[in-house]
């Protein structure tokens, strides 16, 4: 009926052909030139229900998870809509969230790490990156506590692959007091040391004592602690009066067991 009305009146005037047929004039133009094109008047049928969301729309999307990846879906939804104007049920955000390569994974927990101890790392990483049979000479030491009862809940997060412990995704975790061991162990290039449970806080004075205690046993695993070093911030720091006054103490009588404290020029703790 569109083409009939247009090759009545000459092929000139489209508005005319929506005049005479009722039909909006966009729609005309696009049969007319459906028609000149490809021969036919009625456009091939759709495969299912045409998408909610446009192409910007899943722009928006992503943006909005980008920007604080650990928001659940229902606040999602509220925030994609209030940026795009496009009102979307949970289950469509669900179903496109893929399609962008986001995944409902649950976040990855690590210690927190504040931005400045992020630079001291790395710069103290690549100081140290050209360190080869050096490493033999070191043992590294940490205490941590291990909370007796805690929480197995998950927080979950929306992220692409391989954003696993990227910080927009990671769950800070933080270590309690109260219903917990702490322990105390060591390891060289030569294997594993001791693992000593510690009985309350571990201060300058009971990290020296526990020196003390286990200095015998390390040298029968590593040999003469002489040679032997401590990365800086492996020892327990004495930042009260009285902890600087242990380690001075200490390394008065026994220097081999004394923790130097970290400064400009300090990069490990000798031992001997």
């Amino acid at each position: 009926m569109v083409y009939g009305a247009w090759l009545a009146l000459g092929k000139k005037d489209v508005r005319s052909v929506a005049e005479v047929t009722g039909i909006p004039k966009s729609t005309c133009y696009d049969i007319i030139k459906m028609y000149e094109e490809e021969g036919v008047t009625k456009p091939p049928p759709r495969e299912g229900r045409p998408p909610l969301m446009t192409p910007r729309d899943r722009r928006h999307l992503a943006l909005t998870v980008e920007k604080n990846p650990l928001t659940p879906i229902a606040v999602l939804k509220e925030e994609f809509s209030e940026a795009s104007g496009t009102q979307a049920s949970i289950s469509t955000l669900r179903r496109a969230l893929p399609l962008l390569g986001y995944h409902a994974c649950a976040g990855a927990r690590k210690p927190w790490v504040s931005p400045v101890n992020r630079a001291i790392r790395l710069k103290w990483c690549r100081d140290h990156a050209d360190w080869d049979e050096r490493w033999k000479s070191v043992i590294w030491t940490d205490e941590s506590r291990f909370r007796l009862f805690r929480s197995d809940g998950r927080v979950w997060t929306w992220r692409k692959v391989g954003y696993r412990y990227h910080t927009n995704h990671l769950i800070p975790t933080v270590k309690h007091g109260g219903g917990s061991v702490m322990v105390w162990s060591c390891f060289s290039w030569n294997g594993l040391g001791p693992l000593i449970i510690i009985d309350g806080n571990l201060n300058a004075k009971k990290y020296t004592e526990l020196l003390s205690e286990v200095k015998e046993t390390m040298e029968q695993l590593y040999g003469k602690l002489d040679k032997t070093s401590f990365p800086a911030g492996q020892c327990a720091l004495p930042h009260s009066k009285e902890g600087k006054e242990v380690v001075q103490e200490k390394q008065g009588t026994s220097p081999s067991l004394a923790c130097a404290e970290p400064g400009p020029q300090s990069h490990r703790t000798t031992m001997g």
